[in-house]
């Protein structure tokens, strides 16, 4: 019997992470492979194993800084029914590393910049250079 359960989890890092998809599907799945050494924790076929993704300090440092924000404000989490700070928000609930259609959408919507709306609606018009530009920029470079 392991240490270890959903009340007790094992933080293990990825060692390695290889695409399972052609660059051109709809979907991102990939092969993990997790660091268990020091766990004693053994996988049979059938087994499952839940991912807890946590962000990086330094991107979340930047991401609170480009959005000029307090990071201990409580926020509520309307999927976890949660009142979090804005940190713990930002490292344990969202991805911030990179820029989702919906976030450049709602943006791209509220702009008073002549020039970035033509330029955003340019790309809103063609989705092979939006996707493009989602693919490669990130939310902190956005912001």
């Amino acid at each position: 019997m392991s240490l270890y359960d959903r009340k007790n989890p094992f933080f293990a890092r990825i060692k390695s992470r290889d695409p399972l998809c052609p660059p051109e599907s709809q979907k991102n799945v990939y092969h993990l492979v997790l660091d268990l050494m020091s766990s004693g924790i053994t996988y049979s076929v059938g087994d499952s194993v839940a991912i807890y993704p946590q962000n990086d300090p330094e991107v979340i440092d930047a991401t609170l800084s480009a959005l000029n924000q307090n990071p201990d404000i409580l926020i509520f989490d309307k999927r976890s029914q949660q009142h979090l700070t804005l940190y713990e928000f930002l490292q344990n609930k969202v991805a911030i590393t990179t820029l989702s259609r919906k976030v450049f959408t709602e943006t791209a919507t509220k702009l008073q910049d002549s020039a970035k709306k033509i330029h955003f609606d340019t790309l809103l018009q063609d989705s092979a250079l939006l996707k493009n530009y989602l693919e490669t920029s990130d939310l902190c470079s956005f912001l």
